[in-house]
């Protein structure tokens, strides 16, 4: 077990990596939906606008809450999406989706860097954008 100076109690190295994975896999299926044929302007602005104060939510929040609201968001807005039978209802679907995504980075980044150390932080964090690749990729 390691442990940072920061943080408060040892994590088992078989712990930040199964969250780590959690986080990445979450990050894939954020790029295989953003990049999908539906991406427009609702999902780019919403998600654009919200980051910031997402962040902010983050850093003052349960991350871990935080990230399993907005995936729950993310989920039941692209559900919203599947079954839209207008425009209208389309557009708030993507609304719903770049809100729910939104949060998924700034919480899934922090608690990666309280799980690692400093020694192996970088690569920890690294391995998150490389599954947005990979999400982009299969779309």
């Amino acid at each position: 077990m390691t442990m940072d100076s920061g943080a408060q109690q040892p994590v088992r190295s078989a712990y930040r990596h199964y969250i780590l994975f959690l986080c990445c896999f979450t990050y894939f299926l954020a790029y295989l939906d953003t990049l999908g044929l539906l991406s427009g302007m609702a999902f780019a602005l919403t998600y654009s606008l919200l980051g910031l104060p997402m962040g902010g939510l983050a850093d003052r929040g349960s991350r871990k809450k935080i990230l399993v609201a907005c995936v729950l968001i993310w989920s039941v807005m692209t559900l919203v999406c599947g079954v839209a039978k207008s425009a209208v209802m389309l557009t708030i679907g993507r609304l719903g989706v770049g809100a729910g995504e939104s949060g998924v980075t700034p919480s899934a980044i922090s608690i990666i860097s309280d799980l690692y150390p400093k020694s192996s932080r970088a690569r920890a964090i690294a391995c998150y954008p490389i599954c947005g690749a990979l999400g982009a990729a299969a779309a």
